[in-house]
């Protein structure tokens, strides 16, 4: 039968909702079978069970990092996290760009011992994503304006994947900003994240019995620690990012930010913090209010937008700005 014009064939489909499997496990989640039907039937209207079952199996063909696991009768898919490359940017309001981002990640593939399972995913998304759109070099975080350059840390940053694949307890020795002597610690490493140009691990630290951050370049020391017994928590991310802004924690404010309305357009549909709240008034000014620790990083960030925000509280911010903004002056006195 000839397909109807503007009528999506069963190949593009079946690629459309393997692309959107990928990206479902790749932003941690665990599913059956019948958990992937649940979703998919909203998502894209009712499929049979059979076929989800072939989409899983097709993902597991072209994507080696898809694992599963059994859990009374129904295997859970996952993606690995042993092996989990850098996340591709999450971009939910255009899937369409999304699968264009996917092909030009796919492409960093070349040469490693997937390459071929990469290539089929990359013709496979050809059908709904034709030509490249998506520049490619700008994935690698390598590029950033202000990236720390890395070159001479690679010892260093295999030994923090070693600590976080084979899940080791380690002794670390870390230098912070703030001091010229290290620190020792007790910890153990769960992740490694990117921010502002530099590479960070989430550690948890029984001393304080809380999850921080370090920069890796900062790290001295790491040594395995051998017979050592802690129970561990789960690491939720939600709860970690609330309390900061950037890397750096500390007790939340109540903040209040105003920002004249032709100004407002730098500041709307951006994510600047799990807290963040928007108001308009009726002359197209903008207010955000979030809750944040009144952090380095969080000063940082206001003093890169010079004089387009007005902080109205709470007042121990204010008078931070302020003391910040005459310190910049006094170095031109």
């Amino acid at each position: 039968m000839k397909k109807k014009s503007g009528e999506e064939s069963g190949q593009s489909l079946q690629a459309r909702r393997v692309v959107w499997m990928l990206k479902k496990l790749q932003n941690g989640y665990k599913f059956t079978a019948k958990d992937f039907k649940k979703e998919i039937d909203i998502e894209f209207g009712e499929v049979s069970l059979r076929t989800v079952q072939r989409d899983i199996q097709l993902l597991q063909e072209c994507e080696t990092l898809v694992e599963s696991y059994q859990d009374g009768k129904s295997p859970y898919y996952y993606f690995s996290k042993v092996s989990r490359r850098p996340s591709i940017p999450k971009i939910e309001s255009s899937e369409l760009l999304s699968f264009h981002i996917l092909k030009a990640y796919l492409k960093n593939f070349k040469g490693t011992v997937i390459e071929a399972e990469a290539n089929k995913l990359s013709k496979k998304l050809d059908y709904v994503a034709p030509e490249d759109v998506f520049l490619e070099e700008s994935l690698y975080w390598d590029k950033n304006i202000g990236q720390f350059d890395y070159t001479d840390f690679d010892p260093l940053i295999r030994r923090v994947i070693y600590q976080i694949t084979n899940k080791k307890w380690a002794d670390i020795q870390y230098r912070p900003v703030e001091s010229e002597e290290s620190r020792l610690y007790t910890a153990f490493f769960r992740s490694i994240f990117t921010y502002a140009g530099y590479l960070y691990v989430v550690a948890y630290l029984p001393v304080h019995n809380s999850h921080v951050a370090f920069a890796i370049h900062r790290l001295e020391a790491i040594n395995e620690k051998e017979n050592y017994n802690h129970e561990l928590p789960d690491f939720d991310l939600d709860e970690f990012a609330k309390i900061r802004f950037g890397v750096y924690w500390g007790q939340t404010e109540e903040v209040e930010l105003y920002i004249q309305s032709k100004y407002a357009h730098y500041f709307e549909n951006r994510k600047w913090h799990t807290s963040q709240r928007f108001a308009t008034d009726r002359n197209g000014n903008l207010t955000i209010r979030m809750t944040v620790p009144i952090a380095t990083d969080f000063v940082a960030w206001l003093m890169s937008w010079g004089d387009l925000i007005t902080v109205r509280k709470p007042q121990i911010l204010i008078d931070q700005v302020i003391d910040r903004a005459d310190r910049i002056l006094n170095n031109y006195e």
